[in-house]
């Protein structure tokens, strides 16, 4: 019997188009050479037994004084991680996929 899913539900300061364009490389960087499919509105990483589909909502941008931060909500769906999998990969897709200013 197939357990249910891992979920996560993220915040995040960038466009749907921006994530899906890191989608590849933080997918190798957090699972090595594995399959990505990406849609409008999300991506599947892996195949198999171990899979992460993540789909992408955008949600109403952030302003602060006079600036104006995308923002969307992504929600992970871990299927066949353990837990130290799960935090492994968040660990090295935040890496690609973290913006930061200075």
């Amino acid at each position: 019997m197939n357990e249910a899913p891992f979920t996560l539900l993220r915040e995040m300061s960038v466009t749907v188009h921006d994530f899906l364009r890191l989608v590849p490389a933080a997918a190798r960087a957090a699972m090595g050479d594995v399959p990505v499919a990406t849609t409008k509105s999300g991506a599947t990483i892996g195949d198999g037994v171990k899979q992460v589909e993540i789909t992408l909502t955008e949600i109403p941008e952030k302003r602060i004084g006079s600036l104006q931060l995308p923002r969307i909500e992504a929600h992970f769906a871990f299927h066949g991680y353990s837990e130290m999998e799960r935090t492994t990969f968040l660990e090295r897709f935040d890496r690609v996929t973290q913006r930061g200013g200075g």
